[in-house]
């Protein structure tokens, strides 16, 4: 059955902290945090070794619920890695790196031109364990308020302004004031009463009819309407 181990490389799980993790290994290693802390330098650390894989998978689940990123390597996969290797080449001269190591050899590496940058404007600081000071700020030059000066509280500061022309005169003769015991200094407009009618040649009448028998118009007769047409006896 195979075996496998506990590879660490000192990474941590994202929006965590080294110092965060290393904590928490301490705790779950009963150890000290300065000694979890020498495993996160970059190289590989095998924490655990020789476990079948039903074991390495919980160990690998608890210390991810710790904060750490580590791998599961089968042991034995170097040696046959290599005899992989080895058939791959007669098969199209392809196979799989090792999980320790750098992919690139160094004669693969490229080479960068070195970037020229300009460093004469940097200077550095003693090495007197001081705190760094802030750089100097050369401050712009002060303005030249000779000319100017602070007037009096009040003055006036526009004294050349155009004199603005009075306002005309209002004839307030006609004007009085009301007493003060007036409610309304103002009355409201109302109609003029209708003049009284002259009833001088009026006179009532006795109880009885109104108009006198002479006054009463008279009936005219019926005008007399003369056929215009004969009348026969129907046969």
């Amino acid at each position: 059955m195979d075996q496998y181990e506990i590879v660490f490389k000192g990474e941590v799980m994202p929006n965590l902290e080294p110092d965060q993790v290393a904590i928490a290994l301490a705790r779950l290693f009963n150890t000290s945090p300065d000694k979890i802390t020498s495993l996160f330098n970059g190289k590989p650390h095998t924490l655990k070794s020789g476990l079948e894989r039903a074991a390495a998978e919980k160990y690998r689940d608890t210390l991810k619920q710790a904060g750490a990123i580590v791998i599961l390597r089968r042991l034995g996969i170097p040696e046959r890695a290599a005899g992989s290797r080895a058939a791959a080449r007669g098969n199209g001269g392809l196979s799989v790196a090792p999980m320790v190591g750098n992919l690139v050899r160094d004669e693969e590496r490229g080479t960068v031109a070195a970037l020229a940058v300009d460093i004469s404007g940097i200077e550095l600081a003693a090495n007197d364990d001081a705190p760094l000071q802030p750089p100097s700020v050369t401050s712009a030059a002060a303005p030249d308020t000779d000319h100017l000066s602070i007037a009096e509280a009040g003055a006036d500061l526009n004294p050349e302004r155009p004199v603005p022309a009075p306002a005309p005169l209002v004839d307030t003769d006609a004007i009085s004031l009301a007493p003060p015991d007036i409610e309304r200094l103002v009355e409201p407009a109302t109609e003029p009463d209708p003049p009284i009618p002259d009833t001088r040649a009026l006179h009532l009448e006795p109880e009885g009819e109104i108009l006198k028998p002479d006054e009463k118009p008279q009936q005219a007769a019926a005008p007399a309407i003369e056929a215009d047409f004969d009348l026969y006896d129907p046969e």
